[in-house]
């Protein structure tokens, strides 16, 4: 079980190098939102502040995420697009790699082989990005990446807090994991943050698995308390940002 989840995970990972180094080879090839926000975090690092030295119509969160792009760019003193790509490969493997983990969990958790559970997701989330064409980068490529890991934690934990069979020491190992879970459900909090509307596809998914198992328990995990809060404290940063 171990060498299938490090073959496939290497091989998801192999697939992401592949996929951004020939998007490197075409850095000219970028939405034009992706470029203006960029350029945001390129002027945010300049000491320059949104609202008041350039406008933007939408919430500031995606302007104070590109200051990494901006800073690696200047680290590594290469142009912009190309330090976006590399920024947004990061994200990808992280997201390759958290997932891995939640679906190596749940193959551990409900007997099931990685090689069938675990292997198809990665494989597809890594060749992800492939196909966006101009879109990568976007708010809801980020999004997307974000959202994989939630959504099959959320899974494990309603399988788990569901079955009858599940005894004591299966939820004090499910708590084991509460670092895990913390950051998967900062993570997606995070990009919930950038188009909050989004919020409603997780919440049926969650009203879905309300009805269908009729257990109140699931829904005070650690991740969906994390999910929350960090919209929360982004809220209150905005409204501190605004009146400053």
């Amino acid at each position: 079980e171990k060498k299938d989840f490090t073959f496939w995970l290497l091989t998801a990972l192999l697939f992401v190098l592949v996929i951004v180094s020939v998007r490197l080879l075409h850095p000219q090839a970028i939405c034009g939102d992706t470029a203006m926000y960029l350029l945001c975090g390129r002027l945010i690092l300049a000491g320059q502040s949104p609202y008041d030295q350039f406008i933007d119509l939408n919430p500031p969160l995606i302007n104070y995420l590109n200051v990494v792009p901006a800073l690696l760019a200047d680290l590594l003193h290469c142009p912009l697009t190309i330090a976006g790509i590399m920024v947004m490969a990061a994200v990808t493997a992280l997201s390759v790699a958290v997932t891995a983990l939640v679906l190596r969990l749940a193959s551990q958790k409900l007997g099931l082989s990685f090689a069938l559970l675990g292997a198809p997701v990665i494989l597809s989330l890594a060749v992800f990005s492939a196909f966006l064409g101009i879109d990568y980068g976007q708010r809801e490529h980020l999004i997307a990446l974000l959202f994989f890991p939630f959504f099959f934690m959320r899974w494990l934990t309603w399988r788990l807090a569901a079955s009858q069979s599940q005894s004591q020491s299966q939820s004090s190992s499910a708590g084991q994991h509460w670092l895990l879970k913390a950051f998967i459900g900062t993570a997606f909090g995070l990009a919930l943050s950038l188009k909050p509307y989004v919020i409603i596809f997780p919440l049926l998914l969650e009203l879905y698995w309300l009805v269908r198992y009729r257990t109140w328990r699931s829904l005070l995990s650690i991740e969906m308390l994390t999910v929350f809060v960090v919209p929360l404290i982004y809220l209150a940063w905005s409204q501190f940002l605004f009146v400053g």
